[in-house]
């Protein structure tokens, strides 16, 4: 009985659902600027009452379905931007020039315009002889490539098959296009597997990370992102968009990941004050405490709601980016790796441990004392990655974002950790830990002032704390479920939401 449905200005993707057709009391539908593909769904024909459709600024293919032109109710039609083709119907709206806007479907065609007569046979001999060299042409090349990296330094194509499925491929010149031949001007950020470019890719902003080909690890982490990514979807991680395995203009092996460009940088930038608002203000705590439930919903999916649980194994504040409103995406999954379930224990997919150089959360299984920097050394010392590691790192990532110190700040010296300080002072001491900015912000809100309506700011602050420590306890079975962490930060932030209503200020 839907009859205003308007979900514009989105990031959805996929197919338009058929079941759309089911909706007869329709009036107006707007998908417009989204990332839908494949066809306009023939029963939207069939949705009589239907007076606005917008499906503009999407990446539709296919025809335009002729039983359009029978909704006597269509006053504006709108398919502009996409990728449609073939003939345009001349019958109902389309019959009226100004009702109907399709500008930038290079492909559609319009009466005679799509078939000249005796010249049909003619046009598919043709198209048959290039279609016939184009495959000649990209075999012998595939061919020729297979054989070189067989030579060289190993089958990147092929290494392709392990995933299952063939992801979408875009070439190092368009990239080296996109990014004005890899300008350093361009180049957004730098780590342990390579850089990173902002690019335009068909005139939208890209994130390019090239890997560094001449290290060991840098194929497997390829891989490792390409498996990880390419099955999941959720609002809080990173979206890679294509991949690019190539040669470059050296004539050496070439690796990319194309990711969606976030224009606000990394967590790690707003907790160290490298990025504020034009305000000149750091993140407040609504803002921190949305983004820790961000990432806890993307860790919870990742570990529970996949088919098979998802480990990332690297998560920290630079791996956390933030989007145009501010929404946490996890990003960086080349440590990534996938469980399975066997005989009700959760196994590796591979059993190797995996050394790398990075910095990141774990814990030391010999001490069971929890550390915070490690470097080049084998995750979790032998023992395999679980959930529980992604658990404690969340804690600590936790604790830094609401104390604006990361673990290796200058104050943690002498056996002094970023954990046992906030233990020291917990629970009642908070303010003690308290980024000092939030501090500065929150420093009007007493147990008897506007927050004390349903819960003080204080009690606030020793969830918040007290999911951080519990996540990152030292023995992996004294650790909260992470959907249990993210329950209790949603509840504090429902009910900080309700003093920002009440009270019309900010807790």
């Amino acid at each position: 009985m839907l009859r205003f449905i308007n979900i514009s200005d989105n990031m959805l993707s996929g197919n338009i659902p058929i079941s759309i057709g089911d909706c007869k009391s329709l009036e107006q539908l707007s998908l417009a600027r989204n990332m839908l593909s494949g066809p306009i769904p023939d029963n939207l024909g069939s949705v009589r009452g239907l007076e606005t459709l917008d499906l503009s600024s999407n990446q539709l293919s296919g025809a335009i379905p002729f039983n359009l032109q029978n909704l006597q109710s269509l006053q504006l039609l709108n398919l502009s931007f996409n990728n449609l083709e073939g003939q345009v119907p001349t019958d109902g709206v389309f019959a009226d020039p100004s009702k109907v806007h399709l500008k930038s479907n290079e492909n559609l065609c319009l009466g005679l315009s799509c078939k000249i007569p005796g010249e049909s046979g003619r046009k598919l001999t043709s198209v048959y002889i290039i279609v016939s060299v184009a495959v000649v042409i990209s075999v012998c090349f595939a061919i020729g490539l297979i054989c070189h990296f067989r030579r060289g330094k190993g089958r990147v194509i092929d290494s392709f098959e392990s995933l299952g499925a063939h992801p979408q491929i875009i070439s190092y010149d368009e990239l080296r296009v996109a990014t004005d031949s890899f300008d350093e001007e361009n180049l957004i950020g730098q780590g342990s597997f390579g850089s990173v470019y902002k690019g335009l890719v068909q005139g939208v902003a890209m994130a390019i990370k090239v890997l560094d080909t001449t290290m060991a690890k840098s194929r497997k982490t390829f891989l490792a992102e390409c498996e990880a990514l390419r099955n999941v979807r959720h609002r809080n991680l990173i979206k890679l968009n294509t991949v690019c395995s190539s040669i470059d203009s050296k004539n050496e092996e070439f690796l990319a990941l194309i990711f969606e460009f976030m224009c606000n940088g990394n967590l790690d930038e707003w907790i160290t004050g490298k990025r504020r608002h034009k305000n000149g203000m750091r993140l407040n705590v609504i803002e921190r405490l949305r983004v820790a439930i961000g990432i806890a919903s993307a860790l919870d999916y990742l570990h529970n709601e996949t088919e098979v649980p998802i480990v990332h194994c690297d998560l920290k504040p630079s791996n956390v980016l933030l989007d145009s409103d501010m929404t946490s995406k996890v990003g960086d999954f080349g440590l990534a790796k996938l469980l399975l379930d066997t005989d009700n224990q959760m196994s590796l997919t591979s059993t190797h441990t995996l050394r790398v150089p990075l910095v990141t959360y774990l814990q030391d299984q010999e001490s069971g004392v929890g550390i915070t920097l490690i470097m080049c050394i084998e995750y979790g010392y032998g023992e395999k990655p679980s959930t529980a590691g992604d658990v404690y790192s969340y804690g600590i990532l936790l604790l830094e974002l609401f104390t604006g110190r990361n673990p290796t700040h200058e104050f943690f010296t002498g056996g002094l950790s970023l954990k046992n300080w906030v233990q020291m002072h917990f629970p009642t001491n908070v303010d003690q830990v308290l980024d000092f900015e939030l501090l500065q912000l929150t420093n009007n809100f007493g147990d008897e002032g506007r927050c004390s309506k349903s819960q003080s700011r204080r009690d606030c602050l020793i969830t918040v704390f007290g999911v951080g420590l519990s996540c990152a306890a030292e023995s992996p079975d004294a650790r909260i479920a992470i959907g249990d962490a993210l329950r209790k930060l949603k509840n504090v932030e429902e009910m900080l939401r309700k003093h920002e209503l009440v009270d019309d200020g900010e807790c």
